[in-house]
């Protein structure tokens, strides 16, 4: 007879060559007739990314990668989790976590025995779990497990489809808010019985969940799980107080290098002063000041000019404005509808906001003018710049704010193949930018955060005049400012300034390939319009020695044929050593 190591229950064969300690859940194989812990861990995490491979064609990014190797390892070795993974928005922090859940459900093998909670205070974000065609949703078609948004919110309706749904036999993956639970347990003064909840997933966790009332019913449910996860780009302190610790954190810099986020962000910083503010006036920023409108649409529209030239587009770029209060917003979409097309503009005094929303999403180019919209759950990657016109007084939103520009693009016309555009009126860039990895490793305090995401309401109107200053443009990651070239398609070969890469070698890394092409933007050798097509492993060897010596590369004035497969061909030219 075999005993566990660990708890000392008797350890029994499941499979060939697998046992289990049906005491405290564990697994192992035999080494000379003495157990040891398993790797029959490592083959359930393989088994997972099979599964990914197979119902979502997908695979892990290299921070998703990374993080579930270390969350699921974690997992196998203490038979629990609890706490919060920290990743960039746009980094697929909900693909990750339906990878742990489905480890979790293979490893506790409670298929049939509990249930598992999904909160999230967004309904957009809700939304984006629970549609059917969701990698969420994807991740568990092929198991007897459903995944099911409870509606209602914190209404009574909601409460008691979600009790209804707990107390079923088949197992479920709950999609909720953190206000239903709340509601939930202060009806039933905390005796409600959440016993069948194995799984616990909080959904940006520094959102909501840490005041008094709410914080207290959620705790309750941590207490009776084993498998507790808090997802955030922005943890906050009193989340890791709540939740627990911080157990994996990728910074948003290693994300754009390494070809998870964009590759660079352009900076465009700026500083307002206020002057001649009436005396009953402390706050500039409480009230609404025409001239301050008037006089930023001038600098978003000079910027966006500007880089218009630059790269040789003659759309509006895709641009999202946070204003302060609704009363300047309105003022700024009556100036800049004048000037441009496409300009929307939602808040809550809008009556078809959503309509205009929609609009904005739809369309390649235009400029949408928002003050309490653009924060959690605004998900659009095609997004390529963000003005922010009004300070910020808490880290966090700047970090939010910052995140919702830097997600990849979809779309090849977007700038953003480049780098994404953050033009900041107020140079927030100056008090924030440094807190960014304390932000993201769950230092700082929540504070009212999120009443400075959502701005201001209505304002009243006052004279003042209003000087703007440029401080500068910076790139980040700091690399050598990008001077691209317009770039133009041809249908015969000619000399212009387009060229496609193509990498043969496999073995290459994205964060590898992603250097070589900012070199050649960098270094104004040529546009990159895409990834495609192009010159194979030796030349990118090549360039590789020369990105290392930052010396330059020549690209010859000819083009020629070359066939890639049975029916494509693609012109390209020849990148030789700059004598």
């Amino acid at each position: 007879m075999l005993f566990c190591p660990k708890c000392g229950g008797i350890v029994k064969a499941v499979k060939s060559g697998i046992y289990k300690c049906w005491r405290c859940d564990r697994y192992y194989t035999i080494n000379d007739q003495a157990p040891n812990v398993l790797n029959v861990d490592e083959r359930f995490r393989i088994d997972v990314l099979k599964v990914l491979k197979v119902n979502c064609g997908k695979e892990l990014n290299v921070a998703q990668f990374q993080a579930y190797n270390k969350i699921s390892k974690d997992l196998s070795e203490n038979g629990r989790i609890r706490g919060i993974i920290s990743l960039p928005t746009g980094s697929g922090k909900t693909l990750l976590s339906a990878c742990l859940l489905r480890f979790f459900f293979k490893f506790a093998k409670i298929w049939k025995k509990g249930h598992v909670l999904v909160l999230a205070p967004r309904r957009i974000i809700r939304e984006q779990i629970a549609k059917s065609d969701s990698d969420f949703q994807n991740m568990f078609k092929d198991v007897p497990i459903i995944v099911q948004s409870i509606t209602g919110d914190a209404d009574s309706s909601g409460s008691k489809q979600l009790l209804d749904l707990l107390n079923k036999q088949e197992t479920f993956i709950l999609v909720s808010t953190p206000q239903l639970i709340n509601r939930i347990f202060k009806h039933y003064n905390g005796k409600v019985d959440f016993g069948r909840v194995r799984a616990l997933i909080l959904d940006e966790v520094h959102h909501t969940y840490n005041g008094s009332e709410i914080s207290e019913s959620i705790r309750y449910l941590i207490e009776k799980c084993d498998f507790v996860l808090g997802l955030s780009a922005t943890p906050t302190r009193e989340s890791v107080e709540n939740v627990g610790k911080v157990l994996f954190h990728y910074p948003a810099r290693k994300a754009m290098e390494d070809g998870i986020l964009v590759s660079q962000v352009k900076f465009y910083r700026y500083d307002t002063k206020v002057m001649d503010l009436p005396r009953e006036v402390s706050d500039a920023w409480e009230v609404a000041i025409r001239n301050r409108a008037e006089t930023y649409a001038e600098k978003i529209l000079e910027v966006l000019r500007k880089e218009r030239k630059e790269i040789g587009q003659e759309r509006i770029f895709r641009t999202a404005i946070a204003c302060p209060n609704i009363n300047e917003a309105n003022m700024l979409f009556d100036v800049l509808k004048d000037k441009v097309e496409n300009v929307y503009i939602i808040h809550y005094k809008v009556p078809n906001h959503e309509q205009q929303l929609e609009s904005f999403l739809r369309s390649d180019d235009g400029i949408l003018i928002s003050v309490n919209m653009i924060d959690i759950g605004f998900d659009d990657r095609d997004l390529e710049v963000l003005v922010l016109a009004r300070p910020l007084k808490s880290h966090i939103s700047y970090v939010q704010l910052r995140g919702r520009v830097l997600r990849k693009p979809i779309s090849d016309w977007n700038i953003k193949q480049n780098y994404a555009l953050i033009i900041d009126l107020v140079d927030n860039y100056e008090r924030h930018e440094k807190f960014i990895d304390s932000v993201a490793l769950g230092e700082e305090e929540a504070g009212k955060f999120e009443s400075d995401l959502r701005g201001k309401g209505e304002a009243p109107e006052v004279e003042a005049k209003v000087e703007v200053k440029e401080k500068g443009v910076i790139l980040y990651p700091n690399l050598m400012q990008p001077a691209i070239k317009p770039s133009t398609t041809y249908t015969s070969p000619q000399h212009h300034n387009i060229a496609y890469v193509y990498i043969e070698d496999p073995t290459l890394t994205e964060k590898y390939v992603n250097q070589a092409l900012k070199y050649l933007r960098n270094n104004k050798i040529v546009t990159v319009k895409s990834r495609r097509i192009s010159y194979g492993d030796v030349v990118i060897e090549q360039i590789k020695k020369k990105i290392e010596k930052k010396m330059s590369v020549n690209i010859e004035p000819y083009w020629r044929w070359r066939k890639i497969d049975k029916e494509r061909y693609i012109y390209e030219r020849k990148i030789t050593i700059r004598s």
